[in-house]
């Protein structure tokens, strides 16, 4: 029996150690899983956050077709856009068809990166009321 006991005594000994990697690797993926998902809710709260800026954009440059403000559309839009810590993108004027001209409404585009790492890009649309 002595021999017996010795043999499980040189497995237990072994073994020594190997809760501690687990314990590791058990924080390593919860560190990564944390990681990711504070990135998507900074990623989610970002894009609200974007999608607020490019309405307000889109309503200043409408503000601009309708003649309630004097300026250009899109040089207002960049300008609202720029107070509201974004990019503008892209911007123009569409008629009420939907086809690209001086009509109607105006569409607004734009960009921020969060965390130097997700590139985010929303749109707006609007027009002077009917």
């Amino acid at each position: 029996m002595a021999d017996r006991h010795g043999g499980l005594l040189r497995e237990v000994t072994r073994e020594r150690g190997s809760g501690s990697v687990l314990a590791i690797a058990v924080l390593v993926v919860a560190a990564t899983l944390a990681g990711t998902g504070f990135l998507l809710g900074s990623a989610l709260a970002e894009r609200q956050r974007l999608q607020g800026a490019a309405d307000a954009a889109a309503l200043a440059a409408a503000d601009v077709l309708a003649g309630r403000v004097a300026g250009e559309p899109c040089g207002v839009a960049g300008e609202v856009a720029s107070a509201l810590e974004a990019r503008l993108v892209d911007c123009h004027a569409v008629d009420t068809a939907g086809e690209a001209g001086a009509g109607g409404d105006v569409v607004v585009r734009l960009g921020a990166r969060v965390a130097d790492l997700v590139d985010l890009t929303v749109s707006a649309r609007a027009g002077p009321r009917g």
